[in-house]
């Protein structure tokens, strides 16, 4: 996860006060959709699926690519049925996380914006790590290959573009429970910052840095916008120091959500003398393809 600051106070070069969130109720909508724009790792590795009803989703996990029975057909022959085939049946089940803004009385009364400001940052990272932890839960809980690299990143003699090779092999040799490939093509490699870092240095791999693009608009906020040996290259506190992540971005899962993000308009609570605004996401993340991606031990 990446902190952004968004100072609301000067938003579009308007000064706004505490009391304006109060006068329009809904400004905090807007507020808090730009800063939760593009935070969620798993809306950029992720596709999008229709949401669950009832708040269960049913998927077919590693479903073959292949259908069985196609031969050759003789003149006047019968066409033979083709025989496909399911992956193991799985089921997600949908979570609601979200969190409220509260200003009180003394806030509006002071023109407190500096607490307001600390207190959306704050809701907006909160919810970032909710959903980065739920994505990366599932992760762990999947059958996804792995491939243990011989140095860590941090070694001046480690070879990451040959750890990069050896895995993304390891994808694309998966195969279904007939033999036949899969056909994944990994495109995406998700690492912490630190172990981002420590592959700028690195002699080995800087011949294979590319891209930085002005015109190449980033998936989401931890994205370098580079790429390394046609990787795309994506950053997340969330993942662990000692391990990165090789996928083949919207096709190793998804997430369905029952109810998008949404912020409601501020409303008064009397009792307590102060007003606010909930922020929520209620969604299920699923991996359907787990052998579509690698998990690096050891880097």
């Amino acid at each position: 996860m990446v902190t952004t600051s968004f100072v609301s106070s000067t938003d579009a070069g308007t000064q706004i006060r505490v009391s304006d969130f109060i006068k329009q109720p809904s400004l905090v909508q807007s507020v808090v959709a730009k800063m939760l724009d593009k935070q969620f790792i798993a809306d950029a590795l992720l596709r999008q699926v229709p949401g669950a009803p009832g708040g269960v989703v049913k998927f077919q996990e590693s479903e073959p690519l292949f259908a069985d029975g196609i031969e050759v057909i003789a003149e006047y022959g019968e066409i033979p049925v083709a025989k496909g085939a399911d992956g193991v049946p799985q089921a997600v089940f949908s979570v609601k996380g979200g969190g409220a803004l509260v200003i009180s009385r003394e806030m509006i009364r002071r023109n407190d914006i500096d607490a307001v400001n600390r207190r959306l940052k704050q809701i907006k990272n909160g919810m970032t790590k909710f959903w980065d932890d739920r994505f990366m839960s599932a992760i762990w809980a999947a059958a996804i290959p792995t491939y243990a690299v011989p140095l860590a990143w941090t070694d001046a003699t480690a070879n990451i573009p040959f750890d990069l090779a050896k895995s993304n092999e390891v994808a694309i040799g998966q195969v279904d429970g007939n033999g036949n490939e899969f056909n994944f093509a990994p495109d995406t490699l998700v690492v912490h910052p630190l172990r981002a870092s420590a592959m700028t240095y690195n002699n080995a791999v800087q011949k294979f840095f590319q891209g930085n693009a002005a015109n190449d608009n980033p998936l989401y906020v931890g994205d370098t916008r580079r790429d390394v040996q046609g990787f795309r290259l994506l950053k997340s506190y969330r993942m662990p120091l000692t391990k990165a992540l090789l996928c083949e971005r919207k096709t190793l899962g998804f997430i369905s959500d029952e109810v998008a993000t949404e912020t409601t308009p501020m409303y008064e609570q009397r009792e307590r003398q102060s007003h606010r605004s909930d922020t929520t996401r209620t969604s299920a993340v699923g991996i359907d393809a787990p052998k579509s991606a690698v998990i690096l031990n050891g880097i």
